[in-house]
């Protein structure tokens, strides 16, 4: 049998006797959508304000892998167990993305016999959360472009607005676009995009908000974008958040569903772990934990992606236990080795490593060998934590801390010809990211594309060119400010300080780079 089918042959219980009958809560706190699921009303958690904390019980997961590591089920079944032994158990989840659940990794409500039903229902539109988040973050993107149209008194830069639009769906072609074509009376053009509605700044912000008071006030300090002068334009001077608000009053309510056998669940809110904390609302947690003894919930993504958020985002409840799921899918990921020796040959020749190591670690790095590598590390937003010029070659170990639940990428290069030998000694292990698509070979009048696939990452293409040859280089580019540069080989360093030809420019203004090789 199917999930689907193990899940359509449970007849669940009403989720207002559910609600009653296991959780104690009276009808009047209750919002019912249909039979089997409701939202709860704000006034719950006034009535309920003076009960005892029960316990936190997080289940999470070492390296995560694109096929999941089944923290889900393992939260549900968990619970089921407890429910069983008598215990007064409610699960915490986040709501499913359509985008995920029309992929590859597919919906999130479980397997087997440890499902969360209707499953169907959670796993598509639910109670509208989503859509929500959505028309709220369009709200604000509309209202940012029609201030523009209408003759932009707050001095907007059309170039610098960061506010993306956001479709519950996984759609590449929609990541960047623009808009505003047609004529005068249809807006300014722009470059856009959409983003997915679980890495939108209000889904996070709904699931950090414990009040629709403070929700709208968070809606005010959101970043739109930066004026002509540079500084920031927030949603409140666009007076937006009030609207924005008004069209999340219902989606901040906690959703209440249930498991195969009965056990109580709260479903709200669904933010990647990957750009934000990756766990359930605030709400819910605190609700559920003044509803039953223990609370079972999950850290999406991994250990070192959201589980270290959970608690203090609960603000301070600390009876609790973890339980990390280990799969042997995910256990390869998550290994790596201290120290690793390093063959570069020739021109731009680079190794990367992943450091996966929560914030706030100090991490000691030594390089020996060939003085012509380099060496950069970054998190995964792009932030330098070491240059390149504080090098230690063979001498007292450089160190840097750790600053996001996310990756760390260690980068040796080499940007001269000849073969260098490095070793690369770690205080934490490192694990090799492999990237391939370097050093093809091009010729004039060629039109190649680069890809930044982790922070720091440079694609390099080799054109074989004669002395003074010159060259133009066009630059088409989806970012506000793509780098291009253009060196020789065979440089030193002086050279390269001197010869280098870089350039770089917003699309549609400065896209166009000249070059004259010095050498053949």
């Amino acid at each position: 049998m199917t999930d689907l089918d193990i899940a359509r042959a449970v007849t669940p219980e009403d989720i207002v006797d559910l609600a009653r009958q296991r959780l104690g809560i009276a009808p009047q706190f209750i919002e019912p959508w249909g039979h089997h699921k409701a939202k709860l009303s704000e006034k719950l958690a006034l009535e309920l304000a003076d009960a005892e904390d029960g316990k936190l019980i997080l289940v999470s997961a070492m390296t995560p892998t694109p096929a999941g590591e089944g923290k889900t089920t393992t939260t549900i079944g968990l619970a089921d167990a407890l429910a069983g032994l008598g215990k007064k158990t409610i699960i915490c989840l986040r709501q499913p993305s359509m985008g995920p659940s029309f992929g590859v990794k597919g919906g999130a409500t479980g397997g087997g016999r440890a499902q969360i039903i209707p499953m169907e229902d959670i796993n598509l539109h639910f109670t509208g959360d989503f859509h929500a988040v959505c028309a709220a973050n369009n709200l604000l993107a509309a209202l940012v472009d029609n201030h523009i149209h209408h003759g932009n008194k707050l001095g907007i830069d059309p170039r610098r607005v960061t506010w993306k639009r956001v479709i519950d769906l996984n759609d590449r072609a929609l990541r960047n676009i623009t808009i505003g074509l047609g004529g005068p009376a249809h807006g300014q053009p722009r470059e856009d995009g959409f983003a997915i509605a679980a890495a939108s700044e209000v889904m996070a912000i709904l699931c950090l908000a414990e009040s629709l008071h403070e929700l709208r006030e968070r809606f005010g300090q959101i970043i739109i974008g930066y004026d002509f002068d540079r500084a920031p334009v927030f949603a409140r001077d666009l007076n937006a958040h009030g609207a924005m608000t008004v069209l999340m009053k219902d989606a901040i309510k906690p959703n209440l569903v249930q498991s195969l056998e009965g056990t109580p669940a709260l479903i709200h809110g669904g933010p990647f772990a990957n750009i934000a904390h990756g766990c359930n609302s605030v709400i819910a947690t605190k609700l559920a934990l003044k509803l039953a003894d223990y609370v079972v919930t999950e850290a999406g993504f991994g250990v070192v992606a959201s589980a270290a958020d959970l608690i203090p985002l609960v603000h301070g409840l600390v009876r609790g236990s973890d339980t990390d799921n280990l799969g042997n899918r995910a256990l390869p990921m998550g290994q790596g080795d201290t120290e690793q020796d390093i063959t570069l040959q020739g021109y731009w020749d680079r190794r990367v490593f992943v450091l996966n190591e929560p914030p706030g670690t100090e991490v000691y790095l030594t390089v020996s060998g060939d003085t012509d590598a380099i060496l950069a590390v970054g998190d995964v937003y792009g932030t330098a934590m070491l240059l390149v010029d504080e090098t230690p070659w063979g001498k007292e170990a450089a160190s840097f801390t750790t600053s996001y639940d996310a990756p760390t990428f260690v980068v040796v290069g080499h940007r001269v010809e000849g073969v260098a030998e490095v070793r690369l000694t770690s205080s934490r292990p490192l694990s090799p990211l492999v990237d391939d698509e370097d050093g093809k070979a091009i010729s004039v009048g060629d039109t190649v594309t680069g890809n930044a696939d982790y922070p720091g990452d440079l694609d390099y293409f080799v054109l074989d060119l004669e002395k003074d040859q010159a060259i133009e280089v066009l630059v088409s580019s989806a970012l506000l400010n793509p780098i291009i540069t253009i060196d020789f080989v065979g440089a030193t360093e002086d050279q390269l300080m001197a010869d280098d030809n870089s350039g770089g420019g917003l699309f549609g203004l400065d896209p166009l780079i000249t070059y004259r090789a010095p050498h053949t």
